[in-house]
């Protein structure tokens, strides 16, 4: 039965790709396969995290507005 990398867990996958005992093809699935987990984990880290999102952006708003009207200030004396 050939081995099913998606059924395994990332450290096991970790594992199988330090110890260098896939063939490059499988490596390069496990490798694919880790990414789009972590990117799985990402996305549903802010979604659970809107308001954060939401927060962020509006001080990094605010900052770039404050800094515009301190460079307009300076300029017009």
């Amino acid at each position: 039965m050939p081995d099913a990398l998606h059924e395994r867990s990332d450290k096991e996958i970790r594992d199988k790709l330090s110890s260098g005992e896939l063939s490059d093809k499988k490596a390069s699935t496990a490798r694919a396969i880790l990414r789009r987990r972590r990117q799985e984990r990402w996305q549903a880290w802010f979604n659970r995290h809107k308001w954060l999102a939401a927060l962020l952006t509006a001080l990094g708003l605010a900052g770039i507005f404050s800094i515009g009207r301190s460079a307009s200030d300076e300029g017009s004396e």
